[in-house]
Formats: C-alpha cells, structure tokens, sequence
C-alpha cells in the first residue's frame, strides 16, 4: 500500500516530478505516433538510462493509466468536453498525467490507481503535491485542487466523457441497444489495467504443481475463478524469462483469449485449422487440447508471426501442428504449398483480424486514435475472410469465429450476414462446449450461440465469439 509516514527512501519529489514528467511525454508520444505501441514504449525507456528499472515500471504504468482516462482527465484539467485532440503538446500531456494521477489518488470511480504506486517509495502527499505542481505550472501558476478538478469533471454533461470513450463509440453501443449505464460501467471497467494471465500446460504438469512451483519462486499468484487452467499473477513480472518458462510448463494468455479455446472445445484427435493464427497463443492452447494427437494447421499472413509459433512450438516440443504462411487472399506464399482440402477439418477457428477495441486496456492509445471508418473497412474484411475459411470445416463440423473486439459490426453483424448466405451453417449453443472444458460463466443463457465478453466477467481482455455447425 501507499506509505503515509514520510520516507527516508533516496527517491525524492523531484525524482517523482522527473517521473510524472517521462510519463506524460511518452503518453503523447503513444496517443499521436504511428510506431507499435510496445516497441515505442520499449525504445523510449531503453533511452532513460538514468532511470532504474522499477523507475521505468512506474513510467509506462503512469502513462498507462493516463492513456485509460484520457478523456474525463482532459475534461477535468480544461473543462472541455470535445474529443481527445491528438495535436496535445507535451506540457498539456503532462498537466492531463497529472490529473489522471490525482484523481486516482483521491479515490474517483473511474480513476483506478496502477497497482505500481500502490506500493511505491512516495508517500500520497508527496505524490499529489507533485501532481498539483505540475498542474500548476500548466495553469500558469494557478493552484488547482482536486476537488475543483472533480467539480469541473462533474459539470460536463456529455455521457462519453465520463465513460472514458469517444462519442462515435458511445453512440454506436448506444444504436446496437446498450443501457447508458451498461456503456458507463463498461467503459470504467476498460479504464482499469489488465493482470498478468497465464495458462497451464497440462501436458506438462496440473495447475496446483505450477501454483506451487510459482511459490516457491516467491511469484505471488491464484487460480483463476473461472478458467480450470488459467493462473493470475498478482504482479508484473517478466514470467517469459523464467527457467519455468523454457520449460514449457505454462504460456502467457489473457483469459478472454483462453476462453476461445474453451469455446472450440476439440478432442483428441480431431484435425484443427486455425486460419488467422498470428503469435499462435490459440493454436498452441488447441494442441493442449488435442493432447498430442490429431493435427492442428496454423496460418497466417505475417511469416515474422509465424516463425514465433514455429520457436513456440519447438521450445513444447509439440510434433501435431504444422504452419502455412498465406497471401491476404487464402492462396499459400510459397508456391510449393498448397491450400487444405475443403471439408477436411473438424473445427476450423476464424480469429478474424480487428480493431482491438476489446484489448484497450493493454493499448489504451488506441481507445482515442480508431476511427469509425476504420471499423467499416475491417468489417468487409472480416466478412471475406470468414466466408472463405468456412469452405474448410467438413459436415458436421465447427467454424469459431472470434475477435479481439467489442464493437457489434465486426461482430453479430459479420455472422448474421454470413449465416444469411451460409445455410448449410446454423448457430450452436455454446453453453456444451464450455462445460466439456469444465468452464461455467455467470449469467451467460443456455441457448446462445454468440457470446459477447466484456473485460469484467474474467478479469481479461474483451472478445466476441460464435459457435456455429455446418449440417
């Protein structure tokens, strides 16, 4: 927790100003540059060598968090509703930190405090004069409070601002028949930061062994509620470097993304082709599934992704999956290769590429930079890519689709177009599927076919998926 007696620590304000500071600069820097977000934010604290690396830990939270709350922190420092401006100069970014920060520690629904300041060297006194300084300095040297900060926020009546999100955003889940409360909590909820997920590979050993193994490296972690091979870690810690790591016995994933293993629900020996792998986290929980038998064919249209997976693989020593890099259209790079057979697998997984909107917890930038347009041109995408892998699931078959989103045009939109042209596919419960893989969700209905989950059900990012049978 937040010390509340003053520290001796060497750290002191001014190196908490120095850090609000980096963090408001690389929080500009992600909102407005076009570079990927974890190569920016890893390139710009490999450049702060006078900084230790728990110092940088704070940097990237604070930017973080700042990122999350945007758009009510820019409301509460200028009293202006608009959208976020992306032409932000940097002492704006670092006044809009500041607030973001000040609000966290005073408590404000919306404003959850990064878990790295809950256990820092500054007490909240000296991390909230710090705040106020800079806030100061912003307002030419006007003392600005926290509660004149809350009163301004309060005074805007514009509904997206307080859910943290853009109004074109707020209007849609508005049309899609979203309650203004619903959008509220969901968009409070995406202002929060993710945990460190991982999922146990039970090939290599149960649950309750890495739970104890993870102890005994004095790596603070519970088993997930709902997920029978999930682990949350209650700190960021660079797993991946671990020896437990190489040894395969667990794989970094979100929950949400694990859950669309859950829904696919293969069986020994099925034969799986998951059409849009990417870095390969799903395949790889599909091959769990499969449990060293069957085959399981990933591909995708970034060779880099796939030669990731192909190291993943090697490091599981898994022998059942086999990779295809493809061109935009399905045809294989490497004229050598060739496409599947139709009708060959029993399950077929379309991870369909997307606006990411349901991962802006881990990319809060990109809460603020998508546009609707974007949205629209992904969604023709989404449509092609679908129809054409679903020529791949054989009769009596599973076609999965699923995306990182949480916006209904890439979603319900996409499947009930597809169905609509597709009728020898219908929707299937997918309820079954979930209780094969020992999961039961909360409040989700027996009869549907598609399953929207937002960040707060499993802790997790946020995705759509469909469960669908061809006859």
């Amino acid at each position: 927790m937040i010390q509340d007696e003053s520290s001796a620590d060497a750290h002191g304000t001014d190196r908490f100003r120095a850090l609000l500071e980096q963090s408001g600069e690389l929080a500009r820097l992600l909102l407005k540059s076009p570079q990927a977000p974890r190569a920016l934010t890893s390139e710009f604290l490999h450049a702060r060598k006078r900084f230790s690396s728990e110092d940088k830990g704070r940097i990237s939270s604070l930017a973080h968090h700042a990122l999350r709350c945007w758009r009510p922190s820019c409301a509460a420092l200028t009293g202006d509703a608009g959208d976020v401006d992306h032409r932000i100069d940097r002492d704006m970014a670092e006044a809009v930190t500041a607030t973001a920060l000040l609000l966290a520690l005073e408590q404000r629904p919306g404003f959850p405090l990064p878990f790295e300041l809950r256990v820092s060297p500054w007490t909240k006194d000296e991390m909230s004069s710090t705040a106020q300084t800079i806030i100061a300095h912003y307002s030419s040297g006007k003392v600005v409070s926290v509660d004149t900060l809350s009163a301004t926020l309060d005074a805007v009546t514009v509904p997206a601002v307080h859910a943290a999100l853009q109004d074109w955003t707020y209007d849609t889940l508005t049309t899609e028949g979203m309650a203004a409360q619903e959008i509220h909590d969901l968009g409070q909820t995406l202002c929060e930061a993710p945990p460190l997920t991982l999922r146990v590979n039970l090939m290599r050993n149960s649950r309750e062994e890495l739970l104890q193994l993870l102890a005994e490296q004095n790596v603070p972690a519970l088993p997930h509620s709902l997920l029978p091979a999930a682990i949350v870690v209650q700190e960021r810690l660079p797993l991946t470097e671990s020896e437990l790591y190489r040894e395969g016995r667990f794989e970094v994933q979100d929950a949400g993304s694990q859950l669309i293993g859950h829904a696919c629900a293969v069986s020994e020996g099925d034969t799986v082709y998951d059409a849009c792998a990417g870095g390969g986290g799903k395949s790889i929980h599909l091959c769990d599934q499969l449990g060293g038998s069957g085959r399981l064919l990933a591909s995708d249209i970034e060779r880099n992704k796939l030669r990731g997976l192909r190291q993943r693989a090697k490091r599981l020593a898994l022998t059942n999956i086999e990779l295809l890099a493809v061109t935009p259209f399905g045809d294989p790079q490497n004229p050598d290769e060739h496409k599947p057979d139709p009708g060959s697998f029993d399950c077929v997984l379309v991870d369909a590429p997307c606006s990411g909107f349901g991962t802006v917890r881990r990319n809060p930038a990109l809460k603020w930079r998508l546009q609707e347009r974007t949205v629209h041109r992904l969604a023709s995408r989404q449509s092609g890519i679908l129809s054409r892998n679903a020529v791949y699931v054989r009769s009596g078959g599973i076609l999965l689709y699923a995306t990182c989103s949480l916006l209904p045009e890439e979603n319900a939109h996409i499947v009930r177009a597809f169905l609509s042209t597709h009728s020898d596919f219908s929707l299937e419960n997918i309820s079954p599927a979930f209780r094969k893989q020992n999961v039961d969700l909360p409040l989700f209905p027996e009869d549907h076919g598609m399953l929207t989950l937002p960040p707060s059900v499993l802790d997790s990012d946020g995705f759509f998926m469909a469960r669908m049978r061809r006859s």
